[in-house]
């Protein structure tokens, strides 16, 4: 024992002798490398400061040279010239050229003999004494013009400090003549020293060759002027070295410090300077080898640290062998706590996982597995073939881990996405039996477990429910598919825009493959038509977590531009900030077309494509806001075509567009390109005139006009000749807005119609006091059906015989916001000369009937008595109108009754007799109004198929005291009798009237007597009660 504790000891200290053996090496080795480190930072520095002074030294010397050849030519140009003469050959502004061109000189001067300023870049030393100035001494004493003088720093008669380079003149004979002077700036060489200085420890500085220094930086106070020349300085041992450069280091008496310092002396041979420039450039010491001194510290700090280390290993070493067994004992129990430690963090883990061993027998089996099994862990360890698959399949078959020994492919085929990844296997499977019997899928991994020796020991499966994945992928996948096929285009992109996915309609729309538009920015659909103020607001609205909404203009990849309407939305990740945005396209290509149509047939007349009437008041305003703008007139021209309706008449609508369509090209060709020609509607045209500056001015236009209008032309194989009306009126004279001009310019019409037409007139106050008031009633006829203006009143007939009312006749009203309640008499003449007496009469026709099915419908059964005018007898279609009336409102024609006029009758009696027999094969009953009172002829009465004839009340109001109504009353009804008609006396107010028709046999009567005309809701009661009377 006592040999292996000395065995034991030798061993110790030998490994204490090499320990230090090695740590002595160690030691050498860093003391070397600290000292080359050192040794190459010197150098470095050395080098790099030498460099530096190089560069002050180039640059100083080009200053100096160039300033030189500046003084040599000032000395060249003056010499043998008078000093007084010199402003006459040399400038003060060439001077100062001169010093703008030398950015290092800050006075540039010449002074005469005498000291005195002749010329300066500077005017205010013009005429400055410098005779005491030492370089001016030196240039008197020493003449030499080949020479530079270069003077020691000194201050300035502008108070600045400066070096100043001197170059003598001589006259003719060669006598002193003045000097030329050239005073460096030391701000320029401020900036050259402050450049070169790369550490804030660094200065850099220029001194004169006798040891006055002329600038250091940065400044230090006290130094400009400062002698230098001390015994052991840094100047004063450069310059006894008596070479051009230096390097040297010491201490700078002035402040203590220890610099690094490179030196150069600027002496260039080919200035001939009297005295040299000495620059300088130094470091700190202690700063430029700060670096160095904190990595010798780490250096000599790591170095302890391992010899303190190496020694603590060293003892700890040399203790064991004699823990080995203890370590040994210890490495048994960690591993059978790091097995515990293993099943409990299986126990853990969030998947549930079993483990088998080499029988396949449940060796683990976790808390994840009880929960997804329902198994518990006390039930399941020790169980082998196949049992624990039970609980996942509903029976024992072969497990994803049986793959490990077998290739089966049959029980691979039971798995969905198997995949081996080396000794690693995933599947994905369906097990029934999980979830209450309901099933999950499940994503399985299994592992093999080996022990240290490679032998396979068992295999560790994990099982985890994918169920709610699947059902997001589905969820995805429907998604996908929908916006994939969705009728609308989509486009996703990032916050920066660039695209990352296009639906098939997206291509179908743009023509871009989805390889072409992914990665691109959405701008290559862009058409430049949209303004950029819209794509603003878009990028604004979306950035700040908005949708945007609205049309765009974009362009197909083959060119073509479409409208969209776009919404686009930013799209959230978790954290609530945007990352993508998704836009929504739908084409509005058709339905923008279809608006641009509408909007043309808004604006523009289908027949003629001129501008309509809204167009043209449209074009009045900004024609009158021009005329304002300018201070100049315009005019207005209504054109109407004379007898138009004959046209249309007699060779049919068809050839009236065509009259239409060729007066609109007339007019077009004859005016200006600013003038505006338009279709108000039917056979009316206006025209608007700009630049009117008199009235004479719209009278050659008007007869061009007129003119066009009276060209024959060719309709339906008849040359035709029209004749043309035209009314003006005139801006501002005749109004000052579009309303009124427009008004004037009806009525002048209407006044050249009245002169008998083919010809225009101007409009004037005189006219719209006649004529106002029938247009106005004119344009309020043409909306009375439009605004619901018309009423009908009913007045009873009854019957002579028994006193019971058989019927009534219908009467119409006009109750108009402007006029009042008008009288018949008065609107119905105008409703015939504009023809909306045919519109009006079938709104009467229709409104009568529906009135007689309703009054049926209350059990009162009368008949209908409705006026025709001679304009809808006259009318085409009229027959057409009373069926479609019958037919649409189902009354029976037997009970309605259709009256007209002597004057409708006898103008074509041929015709009246054929559109008479239809009314009546339509059922309905036929009564001549206003009896006696025309010039009929009774040979054609006898062929009209008239079943009543209407006594006027002309003949009526006088029948008790004029013997000769009494008679002309008999004969009617004397005649009705002999032709098979009945008769009705009109305007019966007394009793006494109605006792002589009695007694002549008229068979009804209407009037006063009996009821005035009443509104539809009153009849009933005015019926029964004048039948409850008799």
């Amino acid at each position: 024992m006592q040999d292996n504790i000395s065995h034991t000891t030798y061993r110790f200290a030998r490994q204490w002798g090499m320990l230090l053996l090695a740590l002595t090496l160690l030691a050498g080795a860093v003391i070397h490398n600290l000292y080359k480190n050192y040794q190459d930072i010197r150098t470095g520095e050395e080098q790099r400061l030498a460099a530096q002074a190089r560069v002050i030294d180039v640059n100083l010397s080009f200053q100096l040279q160039g300033t030189n050849r500046v003084l040599q030519g000032i000395r060249d140009d003056l010499a043998y010239i008078p000093a007084k003469r010199w402003p006459e050959a040399m400038t003060n502004h060439r001077l100062e050229v001169l010093t703008a061109a030398m950015p290092g000189v800050r006075t540039l001067l010449v002074a005469d003999a005498g000291g005195t300023i002749r010329l300066a870049n500077w005017k205010q030393l013009l005429g400055s004494d410098i005779s005491q100035r030492e370089y001016y001494q030196t240039a008197l004493k020493k003449p030499d013009p080949f020479q530079l003088i270069v003077s020691s720093p000194f201050k300035t008669l502008l108070g600045a400090w400066g070096i100043s380079l001197v170059r003598v003149i001589r006259d003719a004979h060669g006598e002193f003549a003045g000097i030329t002077v050239a005073t460096l700036d030391p701000e320029y060489f401020k900036t050259v020293l402050d450049s070169v200085n790369y550490t804030p420890d660094m200065w850099s500085a220029i001194a004169h060759g006798d040891g006055i220094q002329f600038l250091i930086v940065p400044e230090r106070e006290g130094q400009r002027g400062k002698n230098i020349d001390k015994p052991g300085s840094f100047f004063t041992r450069h310059m006894e070295g008596n070479s051009r450069e230096s390097i040297m280091s010491g201490t700078v008496f002035a402040t203590g410090e220890q610099r690094l310092m490179a030196q150069h002396t600027i002496r260039p041979p080919d200035l001939n300077m009297d005295k040299p420039l000495v620059v300088a450039a130094s470091r700190d010491l202690s700063a430029m080898f700060s670096s160095w001194r904190s990595h010798a510290w780490r250096q000599t700090c790591t170095f302890a640290v391992i010899m303190v280390v190496a020694a603590a290993a060293l003892a700890g070493f040399q203790l064991y062998q004699r823990r080995q067994q203890l370590q040994a004992s210890l490495a048994q129990n960690a591993v059978r706590d790091t097995r515990q430690q293993l099943m409990e963090i299986i126990d853990f883990l969030p998947d549930a996982t079993f483990v088998i061993d080499q029988d396949k027998k449940v060796v683990i089996w976790n808390r994840a597995m009880e929960k997804m099994s329902g198994v518990p862990k006390e039930e399941m360890i020790g169980k082998g073939d196949n049992e624990y698959t039970i609980p996942f399949y509903g029976n024992r078959r072969k497990n994803l881990l049986d793959l490990f020994d077998v290739d089966d492919a049959e029980l691979a085929a039971k798995y969905a996405n198997i995949r081996r990844d080396g000794e690693i296997l995933d599947a994905e499977a369906f097990c029934p039996a999980l979830n209450g019997g309901e099933g999950s899928y499940v994503w399985a991994t299994g592992v093999p477990l080996y022990n240290i020796s490679g032998q396979r020991i068992g295999a560790i499966e994990s099982i985890r429910d994918i169920s709610e994945r699947k059902r997001s992928e589905e969820y995805l996948r429907k998604l996908t598919h929908g916006i994939e096929n969705s009728a609308s285009a989509v486009l996703i992109s990032d916050k920066q825009g660039t695209i990352e996915y296009v639906n098939r309609k997206f291509c179908q729309l743009t023509g871009y493959s989805p390889e072409e538009a992914i990665g691109k920015n959405p701008r290559i659909l862009k058409s430049d038509s949209t303004p950029r103020e819209v794509f603003d607001n878009l990028w604004h609205t979306i950035l700040s977590g908005k949708e945007w909404r609205g049309e765009l203009l974009n362009r197909r990849k083959n060119g073509e531009v479409y409208w969209s309407i776009t919404s686009i939305s930013p799209l959230y990740n978790d954290d609530g900030e945007i990352t993508h945005f998704i836009a929504n396209v739908e084409d509005i290509n058709e339905r923008k077309n279809a608006e641009a149509t509408i909007e043309r047939l808004a604006y523009y007349d289908p027949l003629t494509d001129l501008p309509n009437r809204r167009m043209m008041q449209d074009r009045l305003e900004l024609a009158l806001k021009r005329s304002r703008r300018q201070e100049i007139g315009a005019a207005l021209l209504y054109i109407d075509l004379d007898s138009f309706k004959h046209i249309n008449d007699s060779l049919g609508h068809p050839a009236g567009d065509k009259l239409l369509r060729e007066m609109a090209g007339r007019f077009t060709n004859i005016l200006r390109d600013d003038d505006i020609v338009c279709r108000m509607g039917g056979d009316e045209f206006a025209v608007i005139l700009h630049d009117i500056h008199h009235a004479e001015d719209a009278v050659p236009v008007a007869q061009k006009l007129l003119e066009a209008i009276a060209k024959p032309l060719q309709l339906e194989g008849s040359e035709i000749v029209m004749t043309g009306s035209a009314g003006i009126a005139f801006f501002p004279k005749d109004g000052d807005d579009g309303k009124t001009l427009e008004k004037h310019a009806d009525i002048a019409l209407y006044h050249a119609k009245e002169e008998g037409k083919n010809t225009f007139r101007f409009f004037s106050v005189e006219l719209n006091s006649t004529l106002s008031d029938r247009i106005a009633m004119e344009h309020g006829l043409r909306r009375l059906l439009e605004q619901n203006e018309l009423e009908l009143h009913y007045q009873p007939k009854v019957s002579v015989a028994t006193g019971q009312v058989v019927g009534v006749e219908a009467l119409v009203r006009w109750n108009s916001p402007e006029f009042g309640l008008v009288s018949p008499l008065r609107f119905i003449p105008l409703a015939e000369e504009t023809r909306q007496i045919i519109p009006i009469g079938e709104w009467v026709l229709r409104t009568a009937c529906r009135q007689q099915l309703l009054w049926q419908q209350q059990g009162l059964h009368l008949s209908m008595a409705v006026n025709l005018s001679a304009v809808q007898f006259k009318s085409a279609s009229l027959i057409e109108r009373i069926s479609k009336i019958i037919d649409e409102t189902g009354i029976n024609p037997k009970h309605l009754e259709l009256e007209l006029t002597e004057s409708a009758l006898v103008e074509k009696p041929d015709e009246a007799v054929k559109v008479l027999n239809q009314i009546r094969s339509l059922g309905c009953s036929i009564s001549i109004d206003d009896f006696g009172t025309g010039y009929s002829s009774l040979s054609y009465l006898k062929n009209f198929p008239v079943t009543i004839l209407k006594i006027d009340r002309s003949f009526v109001t006088d029948l008790a005291r004029n013997s000769g109504d009494r008679a002309i009353a008999q004969s009617v009804v004397s005649l009705a009798d002999n032709l098979g008609m009945q008769t009705v006396a009109e305007g019966v107010e007394q009793q006494e009237q109605l006792e002589i028709l009695r007694q002549i046999g008229c068979t009804y009567i209407q009037g006063f007597f009996y009821s005035r005309p009443v509104e539809a809701d009153r009849i009933p009661d005015v019926v029964h009660g004048l039948n409850r009377s008799t």
